[in-house]
């Protein structure tokens, strides 16, 4: 017996061993070099018409589709070489089924309407497509079914849900959750000028009242543009956006968040603030990296590099920021992160190098403490590209759209992360009568509500980019396995 109990000990500190050994580098997510290059396509022209055509959004959704939008000046001039299109008049759509893109549609142009612009686009849980864009002087609305979304006919029509004093760029943006939640929220000008949240939680058919996000303008903050939503595993709403000065160079960063999924939100926090003797703080992007994991990328101060910011507690502290991408300058867009099905950070880059003044797009991908070095994808087709958007599809795919000033056209690209596994596809659903909106006017909508302001978020240090992947779960699985198996052991000895 005793020579059984020893040996079952050293078995079990063999096994124990291995487990640590394994479990060392468990938290550590793969380099570059340990997981391979993204495989990039060819850019492909999608828009390919004689008029501008800019703005572009994308998304991805559990069907394997990849839907892209972007507004168009139909009828307008044709494409001036060097000139980038300041509005359109209709919001194009086309969509990747996996093989082929269907042919491009005009899905918005209203008679009334002169201006649709700035599109941003969401799916949710159902695989509905939902989209909000900028007129004139509204906010609109609508959705269709996204194996439907091909045909006009699917879409709903239009509804106002908001109204804009003062149009600026990327003024709305747009949100599901798990729970089936449509969250918007859109900038304003004029008398009520701020940021708004709106939410429904009926599919788009009616929306609860407005609740301003915004904190009070300071005297030399004069307007709002570029206002972001996202939502985190966690359900929980994060928005943030930019002021402007008075020659519209962006002066601040705010960011807000709700904890119960958007009934109710904290105050606007300020994680950047432009000096006299700086320039730009403008266009900020956030992406949920987990639950609780939250990234900001930003222009801070010059054109050159980037300002990144992390939360690891769901948006109640931050980072200090930390200058990234300092071989690169430029203001094009937004610089936009992605998480792949396996958790890891990929970076679009449109932006071009100091050295050699190379415009186009770059790519660099998160190593659990800084980002790699950067990448080009294409310097040469999309050497002045602009107004950059992308998403994730299938778990390993990267799709890119972007506007470039030498075509006037609307470009796509797409990369492979070879060592993430490809994800399955749902079948599509059997198609279901559109529902119909309920009629909405800008009359409609309700005063403004004021947010509350009884739990501030907090802007107090947190740990400085951490690589946030907790063992514990693993651990008890390995503790669990290795109980198994010495029970087994010690009842084949037994014997």
């Amino acid at each position: 017996m005793g020579h059984t109990r020893s040996s079952l000990f050293r078995f079990i500190g063999l096994l124990t061993l291995g487990l640590l050994v394994s479990l060392s580098g468990a938290g550590a997510r793969p380099s570059i070099a340990q997981s391979g290059s993204v495989s990039w396509s060819e850019p492909i022209n999608l828009s390919n018409t004689p008029q501008d055509s800019t703005h572009p959004a994308i998304v991805a959704d559990s069907l394997g589709y990849v839907h892209v939008f972007w507004t168009e000046d139909i009828g307008g001039e044709p494409v001036q070489a060097g000139r980038s299109l300041d509005t359109g008049n209709s919001i194009m759509y086309t969509f990747w089924d996996g093989k082929v893109w269907s042919p491009s549609i005009d899905i918005f142009s209203l008679p009334d309407e002169g201006v649709a612009d700035f599109v941003a686009a969401a799916v949710d849980r159902h695989n509905t497509l939902h989209v909000v864009w900028l007129g004139q002087s509204n906010i609109y609305y609508s959705s269709a079914p996204a194996w439907q979304a091909g045909s006009a006919r699917a879409w709903l029509p239009p509804q106002v849900v908001g109204t804009n004093g003062a149009r600026s760029r990327w003024s709305t943006d747009i949100a599901t959750d798990a729970a089936g939640t449509v969250h918007v929220i859109y900038a304003t000008g004029g008398l009520d000028a701020g940021v708004y949240y709106i939410q429904s939680r009926d599919n788009g058919t009616t929306w609860e009242a407005p609740v301003n996000l915004a904190a009070p303008l300071d005297s030399s903050e004069i307007s709002f543009s570029n206002a972001r939503l996202i939502t985190d595993r966690a359900g929980r709403p994060h928005a943030v956006w930019e002021t402007n000065d008075l020659q519209g160079y962006g002066k601040a960063i705010y960011y807000a968040r709700s904890t119960d999924g958007g009934a109710n939100w904290d105050r606007a926090a300020q994680l950047a603030y432009r000096t006299a003797a700086e320039t730009w703080v403008e266009y900020p992007y956030l992406t949920a990296r987990s639950e609780s994991e939250i990234h900001l990328i930003y222009i801070n101060a010059t054109n050159r590099g980037r300002a990144h910011r992390i939360s690891l507690d769901g948006g109640e502290t931050w980072s200090e920021p930390r200058s990234i991408l300092n071989d690169m300058e430029g203001i094009n867009g937004y610089v936009i992160p992605l998480v792949d099905g396996l958790g890891q950070m990929h970076l679009v880059i449109n932006m071009r190098t100091r050295a050699t003044q190379t415009g186009g797009l770059y790519y660099a991908r998160w190593l659990g403490t800084d980002w790699s070095p950067v990448v080009p994808i294409e310097t040469t087709a999309l050497a002045s590209a602009h107004w950059t958007a992308a998403a994730i599809s299938r778990g390993n795919e990267i799709h890119v759209v972007c506007d470039t000033l030498r075509t006037g056209e609307t470009w796509y690209f797409r990369g492979t992360v070879p060592e993430v596994p490809r994800a399955t596809v749902q079948s599509v659903p059997t198609p279901e009568p559109a529902l119909s909106p309920m009629p909405t006017t800008a009359a409609d909508i309700a005063a403004p509500a004021v947010v509350r302001p009884d739990r501030p978020v907090t802007t107090k240090s947190a740990p400085n980019f951490p690589d946030a992947s907790p063992l514990i779960p693993a651990t008890g699985a390995a503790l669990l396995l290795i109980v198994g198996m010495a029970a087994v052991w010690m009842r084949r000895h037994q014997r």
